[in-house]
């Protein structure tokens, strides 16, 4: 399920049409909808070669400029990444930011999705005002601690504070890895 679904921002990556053959993919964005019904469809029908969301509630969602948009707050947002082969340790991480987050933060309700690649999300998708409209600086503080009390070392920092950022869509396929982007 995705809350608030007509206030999220979608973004959709694309094979590039040019001439030139150029192997770049081309992103859209600035897209929404009503209903998952209308999103699973349009995939379908578009084939995309990824699919993503916005951490973010807005307004207008569709809007092309970000002041334009009229941010309402945004999920709480852990990117986490490891280079290497084994993603055993950043599972671990994310299970422990999650276990942080109810026990320290009193915020019961994070989830860890698998990115599909070399990483994992741990999202916080909260109703509150008093989390949604926690900010850059603030989100910098959560990761701040959970980097010097619990020792986390695999959160992508500025992805992790960016209030507007797009994460992948659970239940379509990441194009680098040809895996499932899935809820663990």
């Amino acid at each position: 399920m995705i809350s608030q679904i007509e206030k999220r921002e979608f973004g959709f990556l694309f094979p590039s049409v040019s001439i030139e053959k150029s192997k770049k993919a081309v992103m859209a964005r600035h897209k929404s909808f009503s209903s998952e019904k209308e999103v699973w469809n349009f995939i379908d029908e578009t084939n995309p070669l990824d699919c993503f969301l916005s951490t973010a509630y807005y307004r207008k969602p569709s809007a092309r400029k970000m002041e334009e948009k009229g941010w309402l707050g945004a999920d709480l947002f852990f990117d986490l990444d490891n280079d290497k082969k084994s993603l055993f340790d950043v599972k671990a991480e994310a299970q422990i930011i999650k276990h942080v987050l109810r026990e320290d933060f009193g915020i019961s309700d994070s989830q860890i999705i698998f990115s599909g690649a070399k990483g994992y999300h741990v999202v916080s998708t909260i109703n509150d005002t008093k989390v949604l409209g926690i900010g850059s600086m603030e989100r910098r503080e959560i990761i701040d601690y959970l980097k010097n009390k619990y020792r986390c070392r695999f959160i992508d920092s500025p992805a992790s504070c960016d209030i507007h950022r797009l994460r992948r869509l659970p239940g379509t396929i990441n194009s680098k890895s040809g895996k499932m982007c899935e809820i663990i």
